[in-house]
């Protein structure tokens, strides 16, 4: 193209002063201008730059590049009159492609705004004395990125970047958590500095109602209710997990309750310790399950007096014998 500039300001000079040169020096002003705008562009796709705003005129395009140099780029009419190194520019949502006469292209990447998104919600659930990662993303066109953060006075916490555009913040709590409990990240490119902030829970977990519960010989379900604000698991002790399981839950009752069955007891009374727990196990809940028997309340022969005589009857009932005075007492086992 510069050639062409060349050949006319050779053609200019060689007409010297017997033709009225005004519209060559006009085309030829053009072409110059021309040129240096398809320079322009050249120049920030190669030196990385990204396009701060593309405007539609009259007969093409008005760029403004990060470095604040422009370039006008014409269509022409049919060709005629225009930018004819640039055979096309299609603008997308992040970028503007421009497609050469000799069918290269390349693409510039169009601004847009820093931001930063975080794998988790901005308020976290959380335990007191606990250590926990919260990955970022940066969205940014200037790709050298500095991510800090600050804290509130009952948190620590440093940035561990991964590259220029994500990592994660390790945060570690301490003995408390409230309202006030806050980590404070800034986000700078050179360009712009945006702060996000994120908030922070006490994990917690309580019984609503009794936490003993007691079931028939027959078996059947009891249901444990507790509130809370985190994921929990039940745990039941292995030895007597042959005779009681978790119910699966269902969607209603998933986040706050579990129910566990009891299978029929045709032996004696029996109790059990049942768990409910966070999945960290840093915040528990207990339960004592207890189920009577077929045969009622075993005995523990070690524990019967000298002078008593215990039996169970058939119906069900213990009874005891005092021998010193020969009568006899029910107690029901119930």
């Amino acid at each position: 193209m510069k050639k062409l500039l060349f050949a006319l300001v050779a053609l200019l000079c060689f007409a010297g002063c017997e033709y009225d040169d005004t519209e060559i020096k006009n085309s030829i002003a053009q072409i110059e201008q021309r040129l240096n705008a398809v320079e322009t562009v050249q120049n920030a796709y190669k030196n990385n730059l990204f396009i701060k705003s593309i405007t539609k005129i009259q007969n093409g395009y008005e760029i403004v590049f990060s470095d604040d140099s422009t370039a006008t780029i014409l269509n022409g009419a049919d060709g005629k009159d225009g930018d004819t190194l640039i055979e096309s520019i299609t603008i997308s949502e992040n970028e503007v492609t421009f497609v050469l006469t000799d069918g290269r292209r390349f693409s510039i990447p169009l601004y847009s705004a820093l931001s930063v998104t975080f794998d988790i919600d901005k308020s976290i659930v959380v335990a007191v004395n606990s250590t926990i990662q919260v990955g970022y993303t940066v969205q940014s066109n200037i790709k050298d990125v500095n991510v800090e953060v600050t804290t509130s006075a009952d948190l620590k916490a440093k940035v561990v970047a991964n590259d220029d555009l994500t990592g994660k913040i390790e945060i570690k709590t301490g003995a408390t958590l409230d309202e006030y409990s806050k980590v404070i990240v800034f986000v700078s490119n050179g360009e712009k500095v945006i702060m996000r902030s994120i908030t922070f829970e006490e994990a917690g977990l309580k019984v609503v109602d009794n936490s003993t519960k007691t079931v028939s010989e027959d078996g059947g379900e009891v249901v444990l209710e507790y509130l809370t604000n985190v994921e929990c698991e039940v745990v039941i002790p292995e030895d007597v997990q042959s005779w009681i399981s978790v119910v699966p839950a269902t969607r209603a009752l998933e986040k706050q309750t579990n129910t566990l069955k009891l299978e029929p007891n045709e032996g004696y009374y029996r109790s059990a310790t049942v768990i409910v727990q966070s999945l960290d196990s840093t915040l528990k809940s207990m339960y004592q399950v207890e189920q009577n028997g077929d045969l009622g309340v075993e005995i523990d022969p070690t524990q019967i007096p000298d002078n008593e005589i215990w039996y169970t009857t058939t119906d069900g009932y213990v009874i005891s014998t005092g021998t010193t005075c020969g009568n006899a007492n029910i107690v029901s086992n119930e």
